[in-house]
């Protein structure tokens, strides 16, 4: 049987195009104090040029033959390329290694006869900004976003939807939330199969000067779809979600940590309101109710202060469906980088992407890895077959790895954190420039994957 992942990808994207999109929490993350009117905003210089490459990895137990379709805007094929992938190893497409010439901008379906996990990493130059989120394993005809923006002191989003399904998909529409309140909805033309399209909340006067917000995406066919967000300066990205759980994990949330501090989004996806509790490494710390298809920001985070690194959970009664993302900000140096929230965990997750210190600008990867289970848990974290270290994870509570051990300067590969058989285990990694020359948001996070 053949699986699947949807992603959206450009290549040497050279276009204009106006406000770059996306959204945070508040106010959060203004580069160096600056509070931009909205007029101010569309004035903010566009990215010159966008490009961007995607690691597969083979969370199967044989060699994985991977087929790999990019797909243009029009639903037209741009390229199609095969390749193969050793168990527990994961492979870079990027630049030249990529099935399409310099212009692409559109979609990418990734097939193997292996379980497979993706990432795209989307960099952009003039001025510099990066972001990053995993491929769509499960696609769906309803597709929840927690956080989306427009003129909001300065920020705005741009949700890309791409239908994931096996036939033409003739009606896809968004209905955009307030609270609440149903405030607009934009039925978008037809897509073809594979084919992705954009939508740019800075072009829909429907929402109003300033709107703060939920969307919620509604397809014949399944559907993925990932948010860009950004003020201009500073690119945050998520992929959206197919379904939520009573119970949304963080593995990093921190105050103030050299300048770094998160906000946390929880959207109700269910059909009535329900009261939900934040819990810090553990111990409650608020509670709030979220009617049905509103949305909830923690900015900072409650329980915590200046100097606090840690992880976090938000729960509601059994049987309610809670999705959420955090957004990492750093505004004194103008970075940022988003992450989805987990519903649930398991015993082993995989980093298809590790770093340590590589090229000019030095890349870096930090793994974070929250125990969500009852228990304390003994873990093993391993750089493919070989064990770069073991420790004990209490409930509720992260392990971080910086730098990654097990590896020296220019490491580039995939890791793998495993506990034994029952444990529930979530994880993220941060990348960011270590040693950067260029100015610019030089940071971003993925979601490790279950399995």
């Amino acid at each position: 049987m053949r699986r699947s992942v949807w992603i959206r990808a450009a290549l040497s994207l050279a276009v204009t195009l106006g406000v770059a999109a996306a959204a945070a929490v508040g106010v959060a993350g203004l580069p160096r104090g600056a509070t931009p009117s909205v007029q101010a905003v569309a004035q903010l210089q566009a990215p010159s040029t966008w490009t961007s490459g995607f690691q597969v990895q083979n969370l199967g137990s044989g060699t994985a033959t991977v087929r790999i379709t990019y797909y243009n805007q029009d639903g037209s094929e741009a390229g199609r390329q095969t390749d193969t992938i050793a168990p527990g190893a994961s492979k870079t497409f990027f630049d030249r290694t990529m099935a399409v010439p310099d212009g692409f901008y559109g979609s990418v379906v990734i097939e193997s006869d292996q379980p497979v996990a993706a990432i795209t990493n989307e960099l952009a130059f003039g001025p510099n900004m990066a972001g990053s989120y995993d491929g769509v394993i499960h696609p769906a005809q309803t597709f929840y976003l927690p956080l989306i923006q427009r003129g909001n002191v300065g920020w705005n989003s741009e949700i890309f939807i791409q239908n994931a399904g096996e036939a033409d998909a003739s009606d896809v529409r968004v209905e955009f939330f307030r609270g609440a309140d149903r405030v607009a909805t934009k039925q978008i033309p037809a897509l073809k199969r594979g084919a992705a399209f954009t939508l740019r909340q800075a072009d829909q006067a429907e929402l109003g000067d300033r709107f703060v917000g939920s969307a919620t995406v509604r397809s014949s066919q399944p559907v993925a779809a990932v948010v860009n967000q950004s003020n201009g300066a500073i690119l945050l990205t998520y992929s959206g979600f197919a379904s939520g759980s009573n119970r949304v994990f963080a593995p990093l949330i921190m105050t103030d940590n050299r300048g770094w501090s998160t906000g946390m989004q929880v959207q109700n996806v269910g059909q009535a309101e329900v009261t939900v509790t934040l819990s810090v490494n553990g111990q409650a710390v608020d509670s709030a109710a979220i009617a049905a298809g509103a949305s909830k920001s923690w900015f900072p985070v409650p329980g915590t202060s200046p100097g606090f690194v840690g992880s976090a959970m938000v729960e509601g009664p059994a049987g309610s469906q809670l999705v959420g993302i955090v957004n990492e900000l750093n505004p004194a140096l103008g970075q940022g980088m988003s992450y989805n929230g987990f519903n649930s965990g398991t015993a082993k997750v995989y980093a298809p992407l590790l770093m340590n210190k590589v090229g000019q600008e030095g890349w870096d990867t930090g793994f974070q890895v929250q125990n969500v289970g009852a228990s304390a848990t003994t873990v093993t974290f391993k750089i493919g077959d070989q064990v770069a270290d073991t420790t004990s994870i209490a409930p509720g509570q992260s392990k971080t790895w910086y730098p990654i051990p097990g590896t020296s300067p220019r490491f580039v590969g995939s890791g793998t954190v495993e506990g034994p058989p029952g444990s529930q285990l979530v994880g993220i990694v941060n990348q960011i420039q270590t040693t950067a020359t260029s100015a610019g948001d030089n940071s971003m996070a993925y979601e490790a994957f279950n399995q």
